[in-house]
């Protein structure tokens, strides 16, 4: 899957939210740019993006960390930090063998046997397969989708001896998480975000599960 762009509801359907503006970068007007998409072409010299302040031409760019330091053409640092958290859009690239995050989220996911698991509220990223968070709490690794998103609805098939469901549990959540995980193959939680140098650390349920657990963790950060 292309880690896509997502969609923009004040513009056009064809234009999509594809990378910020995080903050300047020097002295020369070069700015940080956070992309969205993973597709190589948004980060090409010569790549227009659309914004509020008009259109703007990608220059230059080389990767910094885990972003990007694009030169946009601003003449000072001042006139870059004017455009910090600044929006980038671009028209939607035409590839039907990728599966878009714009169009999985919203879409209604339904298994092999007609029945409807819930409609996708977001996609976590995910080494071995990212995965689609529904509403009520399911989450349904992508690689289960058999074929594009149609109208609206996403086509799952789930492995025999895999269900989809949702439970309440009441007790200390490490300890409820180990006693379902025991027979798992694996085991899905989320990670709270704290930012800065807490941002490295685990929570104390994730310690516990991931220094205790039988089967692999996944573990998914807040975003």
């Amino acid at each position: 899957m292309s880690h896509a762009d997502s969609s923009d509801d004040d513009e056009s359907s064809a234009m999509l939210e594809v990378a910020r503006i995080v903050k300047p970068h020097g002295v020369r007007g070069d700015v940080v740019v956070d992309f969205i998409s993973e597709r190589s072409e948004r980060r090409q010299v010569g790549q227009v993006f659309e914004t509020q302040i008009g259109d703007l031409t990608i220059l230059s760019i080389r990767p910094h960390q885990t972003k990007w330091i694009v030169d946009f053409g601003f003449s000072n640092r001042e006139d870059a930090a004017e455009r910090s958290g600044l929006v980038l859009l671009a028209e939607e690239i035409e590839d039907p063998e990728e599966l878009w995050v714009h169009q999985l989220v919203g879409a209604t996911v339904v298994d092999q046997g007609g029945v409807e698991r819930g409609k996708v509220l977001e996609v976590h990223a995910n080494p071995a397969s990212d995965l689609l968070m529904l509403e009520g709490g399911a989450i349904v690794p992508l690689n289960f989708v058999i074929d594009s998103v149609v109208d609206g609805v996403i086509n799952v098939d789930v492995p025999d001896g895999v269900t989809l469901e949702t439970k309440a549990l009441e007790g200390p959540p490490a300890t409820v998480l180990l006693a379902e995980a025991e027979d798992a193959d694996v085991l899905v939680i989320g990670k709270r975000g704290h930012g800065g140098f807490l941002g490295l650390l685990l929570g104390s349920v994730a310690t516990q599960v991931t220094n205790h657990a039988e089967c692999p963790v996944v573990i998914v950060p807040h975003e």
